[in-house]
């Protein structure tokens, strides 16, 4: 449980903050960090004690998990307003979201695998949530539900993030653009190659326009849009694109680079493959 907080406070370092009234008392109380920008587990273990000796909370024995104590849930679904409940869904919400960050190593996937459990419970209870909160976090749960190949609640988040930013950034945004793709990502873990590629065609032809036919994020989405017509047997279509896209990374990158060498072992792949077919004719 403390990493969750503690990545949140870290977390909230970088990420903007959303326009809450709790968020200044979130930030002051729960997520406070050491004048040297760093965690302090003391100050956090002394409040789980602080609880604990309350019997406001428990602790599992076998696996060391807190959980709050029956008769606090019993005496909150009786005597907390509606609006007081959804105060409290808006703030677990917010600290699940800031712990939530854009990184990749395998101690991030681990850590976004773990706290699926809770963000399935604040999706389930979003509707006590406000407006404002109901589409924080929203980008964040997609990625952890994808991640752990729930692609359809993930679809659902996707959706919701790109008409948002479509409608508040434009079409052509950054961030417009990369959920379109992470949306993309979506639709072809679940074998629908078509509406993978009519967002790939999209983000590719955007970015090269606005960024590009060089720039790193366009040469991403043309490795993407390859990879799904591979996936269609459009073999052809898909080595004509990679080798595009392996010339320009190299240019661009360098020989070396983990993703020149990607597309490399792409092509040997789809033209061994090719190759095979046609001995087959």
């Amino acid at each position: 449980m403390e990493d969750i907080f503690r990545f949140a406070a870290e977390n909230s370092k970088s990420q903007a903050k959303t326009e809450h009234k709790a968020d200044d008392e979130l930030l002051s109380l729960l997520l406070r960090l050491r004048l040297d920008g760093r965690w302090d587990s003391q100050i956090f273990r002394q409040g789980v004690q602080t609880l604990l000796s309350f019997s406001l909370i428990g602790q599992e024995s076998s696996r060391g998990r807190y959980f709050m104590h029956r008769l606090v849930h019993l005496w909150a679904y009786d005597r907390l307003t509606v609006a007081e409940k959804g105060r409290f869904c808006d703030q677990a919400r917010d600290i699940l979201k800031r712990s939530i960050a854009w990184r990749f190593a395998s101690s991030d996937y681990t850590f976004r695998r773990d706290l699926l459990s809770h963000i399935t419970t604040a999706q389930r209870l979003s509707n006590l949530s406000s407006m404002i909160f109901q589409k924080e976090g929203i980008a964040e749960f997609a990625l952890a539900f994808s991640e752990a190949g729930r692609w359809k609640e993930a679809e659902e988040l996707d959706v919701q993030v790109m008409e948002t930013r479509k409608r508040v950034l434009g079409e052509e945004h950054p961030h417009t653009l990369t959920n379109i793709a992470n949306l993309a990502s979506t639709y072809w873990n679940q074998g629908r190659w078509k509406e993978a590629e009519e967002l790939d065609v999209q983000v590719m032809e955007t970015r090269k326009r606005v960024l590009g036919e060089e720039h790193p994020y366009t040469l991403s989405s043309m490795s993407n849009l390859a990879f799904t017509l591979n996936y269609q047997n459009r073999n052809k279509e898909a080595i004509s694109l990679m080798e595009r896209c392996f010339e320009l990374r190299k240019q661009i990158l360098g020989p070396k680079h983990p993703d020149t060498e990607t597309s490399l072992e792409a092509l040997y792949q789809w033209q061994d493959s090719e190759d095979e077919d046609q001995h087959l004719y």
